[in-house]
């Protein structure tokens, strides 16, 4: 009996500790945006993991964050310097 109830407990945390992750993992943005002006991107988007996008080349999942207007020069830079680069159609 005592071996059971230390079963269903370590199988019930693994379980919590499954669904914390998930829920975690779900609301982290993925990406960022430069401020939309209307609904239209406005300089380059940028992912976390990959080199930089124009906004038309963009297919958005819906998890980001939007950066300010005046950080688009610093963070391009920075990405710049990262990816060895401009993107397509950036500035």
């Amino acid at each position: 009996m005592k071996k059971a109830l230390i079963i269903t407990a370590s199988v019930l945390l693994t379980l919590g500790i499954l669904f914390y992750i998930l829920i975690t993992n779900s609301e982290r943005s993925t990406h960022l945006h430069f401020t939309t002006r209307g609904g239209v991107f406005k300089n380059t988007v940028y992912y976390s993991a990959q080199p930089p996008e124009t906004a038309a080349q963009h297919t958005c999942d819906g998890k980001f964050a939007e950066m300010r207007d005046d950080l688009f020069e610093t963070h391009f830079r920075l990405w710049q310097e990262q990816y060895g680069g401009k993107a397509a159609g950036s500035r």
